[in-house]
């Protein structure tokens, strides 16, 4: 940030000593002042934005994600029964991008079938949140809710950005 200040003084500078050489009357320098100034302001409002957002992505920031409206189906499919998990997900914090692709794992565990399977999934979620549906086979027809263990959580968003337990809130 200090290199951009340096840069547009100098810039500013160089460019009143080029008004002066040149015999600019003193309004036309007053003129390019204005502008350069203008420049310099945008300019530094896009490094601020950026910086933000490099700061989101980097996950400094208090980002965190919300999972909410959890629910297990079970389907007794003729010959193999599955369960679908859904959920809406939602990304809070500050300068967030317009989208996030987020990995999603979902674990099923049958204690009584010693059956335990993980498998993962990635999800675009916009601003407002997204739906998500994962669907995994079971062992046996017959299961009940109560004897399914299913957790439903996000592993980490783009490439390798992991999601700390602290980032998740379940509602």
């Amino acid at each position: 940030m200090a290199q951009i200040r340096i840069k547009l003084c100098c810039g500013s500078l160089c460019l009143l000593v080029l008004a002066g050489a040149s015999g600019c009357s003193n309004s036309d320098v007053e003129t390019a002042l204005s502008r350069a100034e203008q420049q310099r302001q945008s300019t530094e409002a896009m490094v601020k934005t950026l910086q933000d957002r490099v700061s989101v992505l980097e996950g400094k920031r208090g980002m965190t994600f919300v999972v909410s409206d959890f629910n297990v189906k079970i389907n007794e499919q003729m010959f193999q029964p599955q369960l679908s998990a859904s959920a809406t997900l939602k990304a809070k914090g500050d300068n967030l991008p317009e989208t996030l692709y987020v990995d999603l794992m979902l674990m099923v565990e049958v204690e009584r079938e010693k059956f335990k399977v993980t498998s993962r999934q990635i999800f675009p979620i916009n601003a407002s949140g997204g739906e998500v549906v994962l669907r995994q086979s079971l062992p046996v027809h017959g299961l009940t809710r109560d004897q399914i263990k299913v957790v439903l959580q996000p592993v980490n968003w783009y490439a390798g950005q992991l999601i700390a337990e602290s980032q998740i809130q379940y509602q």
